[in-house]
């Protein structure tokens, strides 16, 4: 299978008003070079607000008499679409086709480099939870998806871009329930292509937003493992062990308990103000190589170009968004474009795929843990080791190995009964099992480890281990 090798792509004189302010000759400038530079997959984003306007038509006292798009009586389409938009991105997909590019669309791009891009009739709505915010949702997706569903240049949809900052949530169940009808609504629509989450900062069962229920509804998991923005990612310097195996890490995590393929569909290093681009290039060279040997479906940068010069919001105002391109503001490749061709070259010239990597463990995550924190430590130190490990869910059915490892476990549930017995089976018929507690309550500890607990108590005492003399 290819391993997608691309970038997220704004235009580069308008950043994400390229619709509004739609310059088809600055595109096909755009992606020419692109293309000449080994970029064969873009990710691309029709602005929510400007491809479905729905305005809400108020009458006396602010009471709702219904919705329109462009002061029209009654809109021109059932799916409250600008059909003039739809003829640009149309002319777009000519330009890609030109040049070779296949297109990964994230769909409801309602939110984008800090700032909401939602509707004006949205505007009170929980975009995640109010059924007014599906519905005008789900019409967007059939009207968008059934009208450009026979262009090849399409290879995949996703939810949208990072649709879980649009809105918060109260629990798992609303963002798992629009999850489902986003998704679905898609694949109703074109059942052809993959849909990709296109989602960020994931987790196990510790927060709202849940690995396992994007799994469920997609067919691809995405990763956005930025260091600078990520818990544990940021602590040493850019090229050090664990900064550059965050991507690996999480991309491992996500399609094991996920149970679907994951991409790296944005990375980046936030801009020379965090490190030199030659040091971003070198972070990207040796990204690539890990995933791509660790079975990841790909690489994607943020972003194509560099847009130090746009006046509109949000860059008006948000300084991190300015220099995160593969091309400067004179179109000039910057190192990372240059070293993705590099690696697109080489590895477009091998004769072989990867067989997939073996697993030496499994790291079980339970209850009650800061679970990426535990996962990403023990993903280092596993490979310091010498060991791949996959991951699981204590509440999960157990995968079969010869080792497991218990990191940090806390609390008073860690795992359900059953898999607690499922677990003590394996350890009886001569798995190794590894326990590490942080004031968990473990029950039958004697009878697991052979060890009694005479006391325990928290101290604030510090201590030094002499390891090999240092």
């Amino acid at each position: 299978m290819e391993f997608i090798l691309g970038c997220n792509y704004w235009a580069s004189n308008a950043g994400a008003d390229m619709w509004r302010d739609f310059d088809i000759k600055c595109i096909d400038k755009d992606l020419k070079i692109l293309s000449e530079n080994g970029i064969k997959y873009m990710r691309v984003f029709p602005n929510w607000r400007d491809f479905q306007p729905v305005e809400p038509i108020l009458g006396e006292f602010g009471v709702l008499n219904g919705y329109t798009i462009k002061e029209q009586p009654i809109p021109d389409n059932p799916y409250y679409l600008d059909l003039e938009m739809l003829d640009k991105f149309s002319e777009f997909l000519d330009v890609c086709k030109k040049y070779g590019i296949r297109l990964i669309v994230g769909l409801i791009t309602g939110y984008m480099s800090g700032r909401l891009f939602v509707p004006t009739a949205l505007y009170s709505e929980n975009v995640i939870t109010s059924p007014v915010a599906q519905y005008f949702e789900q019409l967007f997706i059939k009207g968008f998806v059934e009208h450009f569903r026979d262009r090849d240049e399409i290879y995949a949809w996703d939810l949208g871009a990072e649709c879980n900052s649009m809105a918060k949530v109260n629990t798992r169940w609303e963002t798992a329930n629009w999850t489902a009808t986003i998704a679905n609504a898609i694949k109703a629509a074109d059942s052809s292509r993959p849909v990709l989450s296109g989602m960020h900062q994931l987790f196990v069962d510790e927060e709202k937003w849940l690995i396992s229920d994007q799994g469920l509804y997609t067919d691809m998991l995405t990763t956005h493992p930025y260091p600078f923005w990520c818990r544990h990612a940021d602590i040493d310097e850019t090229m050090s062990f664990r900064t550059t195996i965050h991507a690996t890490a999480q991309n491992r995590l996500y399609a094991d308990i996920g149970g679907k393929p994951c991409l790296t569909e944005e990375i980046g290093t936030m801009g020379p103000s965090i490190c030199s681009e030659e040091t971003a290039a070198d972070f990207l060279r040796l990204n690539m190589l890990s995933l791509w040997a660790n079975g990841s479906r790909g690489v994607m940068w943020w972003c194509a170009h560099d847009q130090t010069k746009l006046e509109t919001n949000p860059y008006s105002y948000y300084m991190a968004e300015r220099e995160l391109g593969m091309l400067d503001i004179n179109h000039e490749p910057k190192p990372m474009l240059k070293q993705m061709k590099a690696f697109s070259e080489w590895v477009g010239k091998l004769d072989f795929e990867l067989p997939a990597a073996q697993t030496d463990a499994v790291c079980l995550m339970t209850r009650d843990q800061n679970q990426w924190g535990m996962a990403f430590m023990s993903y280092i130190l596993a490979k310091k080791s010498g060991l791949n490990c996959s991951f699981a869910y204590g509440d999960n059915e157990l995968p079969d190995s010869k080792l497991y490892i218990m990191p940090s476990i806390e609390g008073i549930r860690v795992m359900t009964k059953n898999r607690y017995e499922e677990l003590k089976k394996k350890v009886f018929d001569g798995a190794d099992l590894y326990i590490s507690s942080g004031n968990a309550v473990i029950c039958e500890f004697e009878g697991l480890t052979g060890l009694k607990v005479i006391d325990s108590y928290k101290c604030s005492e510090s201590l030094t281990a002499d390891i090999n003399g240092e």
